[in-house]
């Protein structure tokens, strides 16, 4: 199996790796979602406290946060696939800590788990694809991988609200099984040793020294704020205004579908327009929408508009994505994910930790205060980004197109160049 992985020509092995990865993805997050929407009702039946269900929801991103830089570098050193592969495993284990026992104190080290693997996957996946994609193309494999994602919480969640929260342990057992399933694709079909570049040069830059990662870094906290609020808020909102569970279940995949339907579109648009303006009008855009649900008080309109929010938003995750591979060479682009995610995760953590005591104030204020910063957040984006696009660095390019070996890895010759070249690999702009 590994040696047919190895053994893929060159021309096919970016198109069978981020299918490889798509699959994954999906698999992942169909049996974490399955489990998301009911979660903390389980935890209630279970005896836990508003406070302790809070506590084990945050763990999650809390965890997550904390992976994903060293994650990140891990992944620059031994490659994207153990890595994505281990926080499979964590996930699946977390997620089979809470079939042998329902204990609530418990509970907060197996979401804690969870939250690991998946800060994990995420750094490792999206710098696989900043490895095997090319440049005019990382557009669409960006926007496939955030479909395979968007595609998995689609569907998880409507199968857990159906099954309900009597079967919750169903749904852990199955997420632990989707996991481990997800780990097929990727020992098959991605060449071991992919992204693995080997000990680096201790001194150099780091990614919040560049201006291109740092203007990415702060496109990911907006995203991430708007999230974080909308764990929290939408579900309360839409309660507020009379929507049946049902209802409540039906608006997440109603957001979901079109993300999924317009996945390959968005992604063609990014490699086409420029990436930076594509991704300040997708913040701008769900700025918009966020802004506006608070003072709608149907709730067909609300999941109506809910679902038009994912075309802005089904822009922005491969225009981000692309420019950071874009800006980074390959052997930091694992370093520089996980920076980028950690800023995000903690933008999460953040809005989702004080948006529920806003919402017992005024149900808008949550809502109106994080449109306002995501556009505060677009206004500093110009400045932070400095200039014009620009094409690769030459050394950067060289990483990128370097020869792989049998084992997909980049070639020695390379390897040894990025070693031995003087001052940062980083392109830093203005």
């Amino acid at each position: 199996m590994r040696r047919g992985a190895a053994s893929l020509k060159p021309e096919r092995r970016p198109l069978v790796v981020v299918a490889a990865l798509v699959g994954s993805t999906a698999l992942q997050w169909l049996g974490a979602g399955a489990v998301l929407p009911l979660l903390p009702l389980y935890l209630r039946r279970q005896g836990a406290g508003d406070g302790l269900v809070g506590a084990v929801m945050a763990g999650f991103f809390v965890a997550a946060l904390l992976v994903q830089l060293p994650g990140g570098r891990l992944a620059d050193r031994v490659g994207r696939r153990p890595v994505q592969v281990g926080g499979l495993v964590l996930f699946a284990l977390g997620s089979v800590g809470f079939l042998v026992t329902g204990a609530p104190l418990a509970a907060l080290g197996f979401r804690a788990l969870q939250g690991a693997g998946t800060g994990l996957t995420q750094v490792a996946g999206a710098a696989l694809i900043g490895d095997v994609v090319p440049e005019g193309l990382r557009g669409r494999a960006y926007g496939a991988l955030y479909g395979g994602q968007i595609g998995g919480l689609a569907v998880g969640p409507l199968v857990g609200s159906l099954l309900g929260v009597g079967r919750m342990p169903l749904l852990f057992a199955a997420a632990a099984v989707s996991n481990g399933l997800a780990v097929v694709p990727l020992v098959t079909l991605v060449p071991a040793g992919t992204g693995r570049r080997g000990p680096r040069r201790v001194g150099r830059s780091k990614p919040w020294q560049d201006r291109g990662v740092r203007g990415v870094a702060l496109a990911m906290a907006a995203s991430g704020l708007v999230s974080g609020m909308y764990e929290v808020c939408w579900t309360l909102l839409l309660h507020l205004r009379g929507a049946a569970s049902w209802q409540i279940g039906l608006s997440w995949t109603l957001f979901a579908v079109p993300l999924v339907l317009v996945a390959g579109p968005a992604g063609w648009l990014v490699d086409r327009l420029d990436r930076r303006r594509l991704a300040m009008a997708a913040i701008v855009g769900s700025a918009g929408f966020a802004a506006l649900y608070p003072f709608v008080a149907s709730v067909a309109w609300l999941v109506g508009l809910g679902a038009a929010e994912a075309l802005a938003v089904a822009v922005g995750y491969p225009a981000v994505m692309a420019e950071l591979a874009h800006r980074v060479p390959a052997a930091r682009l694992g370093e520089a994910q996980g920076f980028c995610g950690a800023i995000q995760t903690g933008a999460i953590a953040l809005a989702a930790s004080v948006s529920g005591a806003l919402f017992g104030v005024r149900p808008w204020l949550p809502f109106d205060a994080t449109a306002v910063l995501m556009v505060l957040c677009v206004a500093c984006l110009p400045w932070v980004w400095g200039g014009r696009p620009e094409q690769g660095s030459p050394l950067g390019e060289a990483i990128d197109r370097g020869p792989a070996g049998p084992e997909g890895a980049t070639s020695g010759v390379v390897a040894g160049a990025v070693d031995r070249a003087e001052g940062d690999t980083w392109r830093t702009v203005g």
